[in-house]
């Protein structure tokens, strides 16, 4: 995805079949204002309502507000394009210490790759990961099912490489973070990590900017960007975390990652499936 600062003619426009609508932000305090959008080719009554406990049942959600009158029919084209336009750019030479973006994307056709501030550029610059085993030995890789590391200690990836589990969103321990890059915020302190976390299995890169606790970036000779856990509490109870959000994106695209949650789901849960299933390793698509 683009951001262009400079004028840009606008895309086709397309008219949506139906009725669509969507709020100008996600929430906002008692008292404010919200604004809602809408695009419909019949004419509609407008209404909010509070859902209710019973999922898939109207007859539980609450309305509070019911507009007074029917709203006649108005259509709202969209023009899908590549680029988003800001018209007060980000210098280019900027330092940032954070930034938010926020959009709501309604995906149109899924036939080609297609990513919103990725870091993956297919076949080159594939930025999204995969784990490396730290703990073969460890028993959610040998119990009741063998993983099979023996032919590769990397997994969580379609054999193409374009699914991977790793790359966004990943979590790690306190103790992968990057050491303090600056004094202490005021009245901050690093907090001990608990006892009884094993690391199985991570994510590292070589040369790599990471944050420290206090979301500072710093940089690594050696970089943690995912950790995957498993942590008996001594207060009782026990943790898998597979550390990355993208898990179930790449977990029928690699057989090892469904027998190492088969094995998680077996010892924590209690659950053997009855008839496991291995996807293949997934190929390039043709």
């Amino acid at each position: 995805m683009l951001l262009l600062a400079l004028a840009a003619p606008a895309n086709g426009a397309i008219e949506l079949q139906g009725l669509h609508a969507y709020p100008d932000r996600e929430s906002v305090p008692a008292g404010e204002t919200i604004r809602f959008h809408v695009s419909s080719r019949v004419p509609y009554r407008f209404g909010v309502s509070k859902l209710g406990l019973r999922v898939d049942d109207r007859a539980s959600d609450e309305t509070i507000f019911l507009a007074g009158k029917v709203s006649p029919a108005r259509v709202q084209p969209i023009h899908p394009g590549s680029f988003v336009r800001v018209k007060n750019g980000l210098p280019a030479d900027a330092e940032l210490t954070a930034l938010t973006l926020e959009c709501w994307v309604r995906p149109w056709k899924l036939s080609q790759w297609q990513g919103i501030l990725t870091q993956h550029d297919y076949p080159d610059r594939c930025g999204f990961g995969l784990y490396a085993v730290k703990a073969p030995t460890h028993f959610l890789f040998n119990k009741p099912e063998q993983v099979g590391l023996a032919d590769r200690v990397v997994f969580g990836e379609a054999k193409s490489g374009h699914r991977r589990a790793c790359g966004h969103e990943g979590d790690i321990r306190l103790s992968s973070y990057a050491p303090p890059t600056g004094p202490f915020p005021a009245g901050a302190f690093l907090p001990k990590e608990p006892a009884g976390i094993e690391t199985i299995a991570s994510l590292q890169r070589d040369n790599a900017r990471v944050l420290d606790y206090f979301a500072r970036f710093g940089q690594q000779k050696t970089g943690t960007l995912v950790d995957m856990i498993y942590w008996e509490r001594l207060q009782g109870g026990t943790v898998f975390n597979a550390g990355a959000i993208g898990f179930g994106w790449a977990l029928d695209a690699d057989p090892k990652l469904t027998k190492l949650l088969r094995n998680v789901l077996h010892h924590l849960a209690g659950v053997t499936a009855r008839t496991p299933y291995d996807p293949e390793w997934l190929d390039p698509p043709k």
